[in-house]
């Protein structure tokens, strides 16, 4: 094994903006999710009401389970998959550049291979960014964002690749979008559907060193100098917004609003006809809450228009309106969650090494 320069990688690690994560001591009483030991897998005292309108959504005395504790390198994109018979979640491995698969009947099994980067070279000399787990570096190449189309293929964000693409039904992968107007695109990061098959995804180059835009920093290997939400449709690649913040993308069950994470908030725009996007709200403000770390991410939304996203001290559940029902708390911390199981009624979260899973009292999907 050749040797790594230790202050290229110091260079690399400054350059991606993260700092080593270390473990933290949980105050008395906060909703950072303890590590004393489970009983049958499960870890109770993990929801927090805070309205009586979460007694329809989850239990205060549900359980979460830790499916895999401490297990991944850096995972993401959670996307429950329907298949006749019983379905099956595939999440995001970035570090390790793979697509997981976990079933609830089989576990875990490795779904794609090179999911993000498919090159020969390697890339952490090029444009790679670095995350520091608190153990060693990992270069983020792999798969991000996963969503399913209409016809249930997946569809994929690239890292490495810098590309979004399908997963066909034979294996194969049909490149979706890889440039906008002749410039190669930064780096898918999050991706929806919308019902009339169009694609929205956000690009802000999570993937490379300095790839997120920022005053005075640039990038050899970027071409586009902006972060921006873009749209596919039937071929055709829109630009929808220009928002350095852009990161989570979540559609309102009606599909009348788009909501978009936003550095430690969440902005819901109105849906236009033609589908773009007008008309930003302000939902949630997690930088409200100081005590402890956290932040959106990823978000969902269930049948009934509520929003779920990570925050600080686990995942925040918020109504159409913006109040918080409750909280949540998920080890990780949580970077992103999905609905699933066959009834609906399940829910997973992954946040850096961790996969976990807790049961809902209403279908979500």
């Amino acid at each position: 094994m050749k040797k790594i320069d230790i202050c290229l990688l110091l260079v690399l690690v400054l350059a991606s903006g993260f700092l080593p994560v270390r473990a933290q001591v949980p105050a008395a009483g906060s909703m950072v999710p303890r590590r004393e030991p489970a009983v049958d897998g499960l870890l109770s005292n993990v929801v927090l009401k805070l309205d009586p309108a979460l007694d329809g959504i989850i239990s205060a005395d549900a359980k979460l389970e830790l499916l895999k504790d401490d297990y991944f390198g850096f995972v993401e994109g959670p996307t429950w998959m329907k298949q006749p018979g019983g379905g099956f979640l595939v999440f995001s491995d970035i570090a390790a550049n793979r697509i997981y698969k976990w079933d609830p009947k089989t576990g875990l099994s490795v779904f794609v291979e090179h999911s993000g980067y498919t090159g020969s070279a390697n890339p952490i000399y090029d444009h790679v960014n670095v995350n520091v787990s608190g153990r060693l570096a990992v270069a983020l190449i792999g798969s991000n964002g996963l969503t399913v189309d209409r016809e249930g293929r997946l569809i994929v964000c690239t890292h490495g690749d810098r590309t979004l693409y399908r997963l066909e039904k034979d294996g194969t992968h049909t490149v979706l979008v890889d440039q906008f107007e002749g410039k190669r695109i930064s780096g898918p990061n999050d991706v929806v559907v919308k019902s009339d098959g169009s694609i929205y995804f956000s690009d802000r180059g999570s993937g490379m060193i300095s790839g997120n835009v920022y005053p005075g920093v640039t990038n050899p290997g970027r071409a586009l100098d902006y972060n921006a939400i873009f749209r596919w449709k039937e071929g055709k690649v829109d630009l929808i917004l220009k928002d350095e913040r852009v990161n989570g993308l979540a559609f309102s069950p009606d599909e009348k609003y788009l909501y978009l994470t936003t550095g430690g908030s969440i902005t819901r725009y109105d849906v236009r006809p033609d589908g773009t996007i007008v008309n930003p709200k302000l939902i949630v403000d997690t930088t409200e809450d100081k005590s402890l770390p956290g932040g959106p991410d990823g978000v969902r939304v269930d049948r009934k228009g509520n929003v779920w996203t990570p925050a600080p001290g686990g995942v925040w559940v918020v109504s159409p309106e913006g109040k918080i029902l409750g909280k949540i708390r998920v080890p990780g911390p949580p970077a992103n969650l999905s609905f699933g199981d066959d009834d609906g009624k399940g829910l997973y979260f992954v946040g850096r090494g961790t996969l976990s899973h807790i049961r809902l009292n209403a279908p979500a999907i």
